[in-house]
């Protein structure tokens, strides 16, 4: 329940800082250090599977403490330090100038949120969850979730299956993936942010695909080789299918008071995995999990159905927005200050 709020909240607070052509490598960053931190986890973990003691809590009970204590001590900084929006009052969270704040937020597209709007918003709240947008993209929370659980919640128990090594050094093997997943977010999430030709639900689509032909090749595979590699592999295809989500849905937040809730919403839609995943990857398919990457494939299917629902319906805002980014660089170059007056 505490947790809850915590990453659709630093999603939309992205939002108020950065436009939507140069947010996906923000983004990125997020799920980038969620991945260094299964690095660190692994670490931890398998140091503390040497602790033997009489008394005294368990090491699993150890990795709880750790990790809580860190967080309790960064929630305390972040209370006293961390800035609500770029024009927000000077205060002693706030490291901007006045000028520094202004500029920031006059090159924020119209529908950013500013410090001045409305808290909450009923009205627009009801009139979002109208919009065919907010559904179709939370469609697809439910698909994507549903379908790469299995190379995120799961792939602890998955690969210590494929018997490759025994003991605590099963928890190295995590290292690798989490090593490619970052550097595929970071690289993609650039190109993402650079290049203004090609539509971001083609990026969705593309991903999607190439992760179908992994999945069918670890639904036949037999080696459990062949296996890790392919769920490597398959890590570098899902980072090409996700990195462009969130940049995509931050183009359409019509209201900014409703930006949040939106933002949660979509979200929570992207929970409900958790619920029926671990009966999808009980541990009786291993080591191949041909039955659980069987469903996978099923909701991926799903997802690229909600991609095109999505595309139908953003089509306009979405090349828009590339068209903007492309004058902005191509005058920014000349040194030139670009404005806008489109609505999105």
């Amino acid at each position: 329940m505490t947790e809850a709020s915590l990453l659709p909240g630093i999603y939309w607070q992205l939002t108020c800082w950065y436009r939507p052509d140069e947010i996906a490598l923000r983004m990125a960053s997020l799920s980038v250090l969620g991945q260094f931190s299964g690095i660190l986890d692994s670490l931890l973990t398998y140091g503390l599977c040497y602790i033997h003691r009489r008394k005294g809590p368990a090491s699993w009970r150890w990795a709880y403490i750790i990790c809580g204590l860190i967080g309790i001590v960064e929630s305390v900084w972040l209370f006293f330090y961390f800035p609500d929006f770029p024009d927000s009052p000077p205060s002693r969270r706030q490291f901007l100038t006045p000028e520094e704040g202004a500029f920031l937020v006059a090159r924020l597209p119209p529908n950013a949120a500013r410090s001045s709007d409305r808290i909450f918003d009923w009205p627009a709240i009801r009139r979002q969850l109208k919009s065919p947008l907010l559904w179709g993209f939370s469609f697809f929370a439910l698909c994507m979730n549903s379908s790469l659980y299995g190379l995120s919640f799961w792939l602890p128990t998955i690969i210590s299956s494929f018997g490759l090594t025994k003991g605590p050094k099963s928890q190295l093997l995590n290292i690798p993936s989490a090593v490619v997943s970052i550097i595929s977010s970071l690289s993609l999430s650039w190109w993402l942010d650079h290049d203004t030709r090609t539509s971001r639900p083609l990026f969705m689509l593309s991903g999607a695909t190439a992760l179908i032909g992994t999945f069918l090749g670890m639904v036949f595979c037999k080696s459990s080789g062949g296996l890790y590699a392919l769920i490597l592999l398959a890590q570098a295809f899902a980072a090409l299918m996700t990195c462009a989500l969130l940049p995509l849905r931050s183009q359409s937040l019509r209201e900014s008071t409703s930006a949040a809730f939106i933002t949660a919403f979509q979200n929570a839609w992207g929970q409900i995995p958790g619920l029926y995943t671990a009966q999808v990857f009980q541990t009786k398919y291993a080591p191949r999990y041909a039955v659980s990457y069987s469903v996978s494939i099923v909701f991926i299917v799903g997802l690229m159905s909600a991609s095109l629902f999505i595309w139908y319906f953003q089509y306009d805002v979405e090349k828009q927005t590339r068209e903007i980014a492309r004058l902005r660089r191509e005058e920014g170059k000349k040194n030139i200050v670009v404005g806008e007056d489109i609505k999105i």
